[in-house]
């Protein structure tokens, strides 16, 4: 069992999923965020067998949200970073 924690929140992941915090992978930290300034990234990424999740955290417990419809665009434009920066 792997843990991540994302803010006040712990998430356990099956070891065979090779789950990994994305924005603490050095890639990340050093050239995408230095190449694509403004980009964000999901959470979490991990792989079971073929398929891939990309996994996006919000804890509404702590933080509330002024503009809940603004919550997909969010998300999506976290995913299309995430994905343009392979």
């Amino acid at each position: 069992m792997t843990e991540l924690r994302e803010g006040q929140l712990t998430f356990r992941f099956e070891c065979r999923t090779n789950p990994f915090k994305y924005d603490d992978i050095a890639f990340y930290r050093h050239q995408f965020q230095a190449v694509c300034q403004g980009a964000k990234a999901v959470d979490f990424l991990c792989k079971d067998g073929h398929c891939g999740y990309l996994i996006e955290v919000k804890d509404y417990a702590h933080a509330r949200r002024t503009k809940p419809s603004d919550l997909p665009q969010e998300v999506a434009e976290k995913v299309r970073d995430t994905l343009n920066s392979k």
